[in-house]
């Protein structure tokens, strides 16, 4: 009897029918090809599981301290998972709805806000977002504002406005009114000094529905004469006539809130290490270490946090009684006693902290000596050890570090972060470089974490960038010490997502917001950058290399990455590339595909020199040779399947280590989250497809191998197992029919001789492979099975007596830890009638 060779093609096919895919493969789960040749993929094990919304983004990077972070962005939170543990950093936002209650100081820009919701917030580092527009004092405040000055009572704090006030004001100010007539869509607007021309736009951020007309979003004023008043068109007609205030007659405000340094411990924790370069403050050289003359004053420079006490603008303090809330020059006099302060925070003590007295008296020493091969730095003094206080000048006693010791003082006390015991606390502080200009102010005020449909991250330097969809831009340094994102003020308040530009190291948003005449709006098409490595200047100077360019195809930016050579941005219809220029144009905009758009924000990715997405209806490649539709042959599996209301949130992964990029698209019959690959072989140009969840996903890292992360907020690590976390991996691939003979007969098969590696290379050849064979009459007969018959590294053949004209083979395996490749499988045949 003769003898054929199961030698298939490459690839999966699902475009073919069973019967003309002969020699080919229709079906697959969980493989991937090698050299032509079908294997078990590799598998995965858990890497954390983050207990909190839906994982949408993934970035790895690391410190300048040699320490790997993953950060993750979810559906209701943002953190950093650092050496197994998470740090949550997920913003917080405030909403209130003050009285109108504002004053102005003629001549000046700056306004004074009361807002009695709150309880306290910080300079720098909070803003506040006028959702509703205020008249005050000539100005009309709408948009976004940085805290300049909290003032005493917590419940206050001072902005600035774009232009200066025409008229002192004390708590006072209005918001707009509409009113319509009944059967017209006009509606009028009392905003008194609105400042508006004809034709001129406003923002209306929140809705307000003023008798069947709803009111949001931006409109063309139509302005007469009067200061006060013009009108609008609205979406419908009015069915009433009547005025109707905007949010209830108060203001509403959203603050973007920053959370303070670390609460627990960090004040005077053992071992805690700052990055700190000492250089001589006189002539400021720069140097890895202390000058060597003793008694030379010291500054310093640092890429961390500042060291506790180390603070150039740090201010006095009261401490009271906690208990009793008594105020008073110093501390209570009752060991064990626990503490509170009052007045402007001192660097290294935090809000989030419980303080205690170590011994009585009324005031604490911080003593400074010399450790083994260092040096100590003494404030106000320069010998010996001394008293660190606050506002000092620091002086070199020689050598390369210093530990700094609290303890009990003779008469006095000390007061230590966390703990009620009496004894020594150290502080060893490292060396580093950088430049550092301001401590961080804990604010007391605290809000709401936001949610979010999806982020994008990348990472500046050592620093995270992270922006939530439609929202602000966030950073956070890993030694900075605060513990939520902290928001930057003077980036677009609104954006689709980000991306840091290489190599100039520009911070390139899209969907970014753009002015109106009063306040801002989010413009789907609008692409803006930052200046040359520095993330906190967008406005564009003669100066600097900021800018923006909006994007003339299209509806809206879905997406954007830093490519091999240039940035890539995608609209819903074509791809455009972002070539940098220099000043004064800095970026030159191409389009370099039409009609090519990207299907979700995560979409695209890049694989060597190329770039690969996914689009409503085709996969593309861009290259050497521009833009280019990739051949599918399992088409069909993808876009006659796919959950179109849910293919925004498709991902793209590539896996350098195997050629490959996948795709994760959620699934017509699915849960709304991507359920399905496919998966693409770059170097083969072979695709094969299976069932799996996973809605993020980030390539080779500094952390190894592949991580994703799944919908029911798993993080795994791939490619670090032959197994499905613990469980089997059932991994198969089945081919289309083959006819051992083309004539009428039917064909009999009697022997199989399996050929596959049952292992890896140099290991156990253990794998247990079940076959199932096919037969079939005719295209549309429901086939018989035959088996399945085990294989494994012993079995010489498999003795099978069938009969039919149409046979196709299945390949499957379920066993723990095994890996397997198909070789060239063979069967034994004859004709056997036809009937």
């Amino acid at each position: 009897m003769p003898i054929k060779s199961v030698k298939l093609i490459p690839g999966v096919n699902v475009e073919k029918t069973p019967t003309l895919n002969e020699a080919g493969i229709s079906q697959s789960s969980f493989g991937r090809f090698r050299d032509g040749l079908f294997q078990k993929i590799g598998g995965w094990a858990q890497y954390f599981f983050y207990n909190a919304g839906i994982p949408r983004a993934l970035h790895a990077w690391q410190d300048l301290n040699s320490l790997g972070h993953l950060a993750v962005g979810t559906t209701s939170s943002f953190g950093v998972i650092t050496s197994g543990a998470v740090n949550v950093l997920t913003p917080q936002q405030l909403t209130t709805n003050p009285a109108v209650n504002f004053s102005t100081v003629s001549g000046t820009k700056l306004v004074t806000v009361i807002d009695a919701s709150l309880t306290g917030v910080t300079t720098i580092y909070d803003g506040v977002y006028f959702n509703t527009p205020v008249s005050v004092g000539g100005l009309i405040l709408s948009g976004f504002y940085s805290i300049i000055e909290p003032i005493a009572s917590a419940t206050s704090y001072t902005i600035t406005a774009a232009k200066n006030a025409t008229a002192t004001v004390n708590n006072g100010g209005a918001v707009p009114t509409f009113t319509t007539v009944s059967g017209s869509a006009v509606v009028t607007v009392n905003l008194t000094a609105h400042g508006l021309a004809n034709n001129d736009t406003i923002n209306f951020p929140i809705s307000t529905t003023a008798n069947g007309v709803v009111i949001v979003g931006s409109y063309v004023a139509t302005v007469a004469s009067d200061p006060d008043t013009f009108t609008i068109t609205g979406n419908a007609q009015a069915t009433a006539s009547g005025t109707v205030s905007m949010n209830g007659a108060a203001a509403q405000l959203l603050y973007t809130i920053t959370a303070g340094p670390a609460a627990s411990g960090a004040a005077f924790g053992t071992g805690t290490t700052y990055p700190v370069t000492f250089t001589n403050s006189s002539a400021n050289v720069g140097g890895t270490g202390l000058p060597t003359s003793v008694g030379t004053p010291c500054s310093f420079t640092t890429t961390g946090a500042l060291p506790t006490n180390f603070a150039p603008l740090t201010t006095s303090v009261t401490f009271t009684n906690s208990s009793a809330n008594i105020s008073g020059s110093g501390l209570p006099t009752t060991a064990g006693a626990l503490v509170t302060f009052t007045g402007a925070l001192p660097i290294g003590f935090d809000v989030g902290n419980t303080y205690y007295i170590l011994s009585g008296g009324s005031s604490s020493t911080i003593t400074v000596s010399d450790s083994v091969g260092g040096t100590a730095i003494v404030a106000g003094s320069a010998g010996g050890s001394g008293t660190m206080a606050y506002n000092n000048t620091f002086f070199a006693l020689g050598g390369t570090s210093s530990i700094i010791t609290v303890s009990a003082a003779s008469g006095g006390a000390a007061v230590v972060a966390g703990s009620a015991d009496s004894g020594t606390h150290t502080l060893n502080i490292g060396f580093g470089s950088g430049t550092y200009g301001f401590g961080i102010t804990s604010g007391t005020q605290t809000g709401t974490p936001i949610s979010a449909t999806n982020w994008t991250i990348d990472n500046w330097g050592q620093d995270v960038v992270a922006c939530p969809a439609g929202g602000g831009i966030y950073y956070w340094n890993p030694t900075g010490g605060f513990t939520t994102l902290v928001n930057i003020l003077t980036a677009p308040v609104f954006n689709e997502g980000i991306f840091v530009s290489m190599p100039q190291q520009i911070l390139v948003a899209y969907g970014s917001t753009v002015a109106q005449n009063i306040g801002v709006q989010q413009d789907p098409l609008l692409v803006a950058w930052s200046d040359i490595g520095d993330f906190e200047a967008w406005t564009p100077l003669t100066t600097n290399q900021a800018g923006s360019y909006r994007i003339p195809t299209g509806s809206k930016i879905v997406g954007g990455i830093q490519g091999p050579q240039n940035g890539l941005i995608w609209t819903d219809l074509d791809m455009w590339s972002m070539n940098y220029l220099g000043y004064p144009l800095v970026f030159g905009f191409t389009k370099v595909g039409a009609n090519c758009g990207l299907a979700g924000k995560h979409a695209a990715c890049q694989l060597g020199g190329n770039v690969y997405w996914m689009g409503q209806s085709n996969f593309f490649m861009f290259g050497g040779s521009g833009v280019q539709v990739i051949p599918c042959p399992i088409w069909d599996y993808v876009f006659q399947n796919v959950d179109t209301a849910n293919i925004y949130k498709t991902v793209a992964c590539a896996n350098t280590s195997f050629n490959e990029v996948w795709w994760f698209f959620p699934a017509s019959a699915g849960s709304g989250e991507p359920n399905r690959y496919v998966k693409y072989n770059t170097l083969e140009r072979t695709w094969d497809y299976g069932v799996l969840s996973r809605t993020a996903w980030i390539d080779q890292s500094v952390l190894g191998s592949p991580i994703a992360a799944s919908p029911d907020s798993y993080i795994w690590q791939h490619e670090t197992t032959e197994d499905a976390a613990g469980s089997p991996i059932v991994s198969s691939m089945q081919t289309g029919y083959f006819v051992v003979n083309e004539a009428h007969e039917k064909t009999f098969i009697d022997l199989i001789w399996p050929d596959f590696k049952y292992g890896l290379y140099g290991g156990s050849q253990g794998a247990s492979i079940q076959v199932t064979v096919y037969g079939a009459d005719y295209p549309t007969d429901t086939p018989t099975a035959f088996g399945p018959f085990t294989m494994n590294s012993t079995t010489q053949y498999i003795n099978l007596r069938m009969r039919a004209r149409l046979v196709a083979m299945k390949f499957e395996s379920s066993d723990l830890g095994s890996f397997w490749r198909i070789g060239n499988v063979r069967v034994r045949y004859a004709q056997d009638g036809k009937v």
